[in-house]
């Protein structure tokens, strides 16, 4: 019975197509491309090496063995060096998104993030450019300082009580709660709990793994998008993290709605950018929707408010835990930089908290945050594109369509070429020391924000947030490493789910002085 059904026509075509599944990889042209064993044949070396959070530290190894291209699945490759990147993602390129970032959005529903088409993404980007401009900050600076004051006072409560806490779980209150004022004028709480308020955390993190995994078969993003949204109509669960946090935008945009409806029956209009009363992005994307509703959606209303709850929270958060890391592992680099804030403030040139534009004034806060984000880039898998028809020849390699590349902003950090031979050290200096041509190739391939066109559009907002809080807490406060990392040779653990975030940073905080001090 087993030899007729092997001989009927489905089995052997089965056998046929396993067999060429098998055997294409060894026949590609592609196949001296070094990369994991496994990888040759499936996705699962790409899944199995995110479960396990350090695929990022993967790829920068798989870089430092076998040079420029690597392999990380069957059709998958990751680049390092400058003319790739630049055939990949240099502007006026056409390699749209790949299938990954499809399982970021719910079916039908692209967000500027998730947009895989390089053409409607730059439409996107249009419409919400204005409201991320660096002019526009000074009109978000209020929300920051207030975040600022409260993540100092609780800092302070510490230093006076316990003495030791977890550093990594305070920027992310300050970095969550900021990018909420900024968004909607109003903290979720964060820094006035000290923990998670209504598991925020816990559901961005949830998105945050669910679209990394997923995304590696993003197949299955659809049906089980469409299974979940059943079960909620069931009302047996909320649904994905994602549409979860879907609905919380949507709940305070409806709010904020029927407020201005309110104010506009009572006669009183909201406050306008002429106005001195600080305005939130949420006020500027109504004020957008309602002079041209047809352009601007109420759907991109909840696009832009949802991209910055999302990309604003673990990345900033992240970024600033690295930075204050980088510092504490090396009192040479701290105390330089106590001296220019020092000189800064004696000269009558920093405030308290300081503005953004004295904080971007500082040279060497500048080059301290650019080296520790270079360092610990928080986008720890490959920027995915797919090679468009008629193929491109990337690294001097031909890749044929439908082939997904992209550049790994970890191993480009860490290239040679680019950034020196001492580039695995932590070094503020060559951001200054540089020569301007130097200085030119480091930033243009300097990727914490992606690459390109499609760079993170809130990266001003991050930068804002970063520069005027490291100032305040590092003048502030005597900041130690505890618990194992006092241990010699010790380092900070990282867990990778598409945001490379820290797993703990913990610190003995003692109070230093203020910005308002005179010494």
């Amino acid at each position: 019975m087993i030899t007729s059904l092997l001989s009927t026509p489905v089995i052997a075509g089965l056998a046929i197509a396993l067999l060429a599944l098998i055997l294409a990889p060894l026949f590609s042209p592609l196949r001296s491309i070094p990369g994991p064993f496994f990888a040759r044949w499936s996705r699962g070396w790409m899944l199995y090496r995110l479960w396990l959070g350090r695929f990022d530290r993967d790829l920068l190894e798989l870089h430092r063995k076998h040079g420029p291209i690597v392999r990380f699945g069957p059709y998958h490759y990751s680049f390092n060096s400058p003319d790739a990147i630049d055939r990949i993602h240099g502007h006026g390129t056409e390699l749209d998104k790949s299938s990954w970032y499809e399982s970021w959005n719910d079916p039908g529903f692209k967000t500027l993030f998730s947009e895989p088409s390089v053409k409607a993404h730059a439409q996107m980007r249009r419409k919400f450019q204005p409201t991320f401009t660096m002019s526009n900050l000074v009109s978000y600076e209020s929300f920051a300082n207030e975040c600022i004051a409260l993540l100092c006072k609780r800092l302070e409560e510490i230093a006076n009580g316990p003495g030791e806490t977890d550093l990594s779980r305070w920027t992310l209150a300050y970095s969550s709660d900021a990018v909420s004022m900024i968004s909607y004028s109003k903290r979720v709480g964060f820094l006035d709990a000290g923990e998670d308020v209504g598991d925020m955390w816990k559901t961005l993190h949830g998105n945050f793994a669910y679209s990394t995994f997923v995304g590696v078969f993003s197949e299955i993003h659809p049906p089980i998008v469409s299974f979940m949204k059943f079960i909620q109509r069931l009302k047996l669960g909320t649904g994905t993290p994602r549409m979860f946090l879907a609905r919380f935008t949507s709940k305070l945009i409806e709010q904020r709605r029927a407020e201005r409806s309110d104010e506009k029956t009572a006669g009183s209009l909201p406050a306008r950018p002429e106005d001195s009363t600080p305005r939130d992005m949420l006020s500027k994307f109504l004020d957008l929707h309602d002079q041209e509703p047809a352009r601007f959606t109420l759907g991109d209303v909840t696009v832009g408010l949802l991209g910055n709850v999302i990309a604003g929270s673990d990345s900033t958060g992240g970024a600033l835990t690295a930075i204050l890391y980088c510092l504490l592992k090396d009192p040479r680099v701290l105390q330089k930089l106590r001296d220019e804030i020092s000189a800064a403030r004696e000269a009558g040139a920093l405030s308290s908290p300081p503005t953004f534009k004295e904080a971007h004034d500082l040279p060497y806060l500048h080059a301290v945050i650019h080296e520790a984000m270079r360092m610990y880039v928080h986008v720890g898998l490959p920027l995915q594109r797919i090679v468009p028809a008629g193929g491109r020849e990337i690294g001097g390699v031909y890749f044929p369509p439908g082939t997904v590349v992209g550049a790994t902003p970890s191993a480009v950090h860490m290239n040679p070429t680019i950034y020196g031979q001492d580039a695995h050290v932590f070094r503020p200096e060559r951001w200054i020391d540089s020569s301007k041509e130097t200085l030119a190739v480091m930033n243009r391939y300097w990727a914490p924000f992606g690459l390109g066109s499609r760079t993170c559009i809130g990266q001003n907002i991050s930068m804002l947030e970063m520069k005027k809080v490291v100032p305040v807490l590092v003048s502030t406060f005597d900041l130690e490493l505890a618990g194992e990392l006092r241990a010699e040779g010790a380092e900070m653990q990282w867990l990778d789910r598409w945001f490379v975030g820290p797993v703990a940073l913990p610190v003995q905080v003692r109070l230093r002085g203020s910005l308002d001090d005179k010494e």
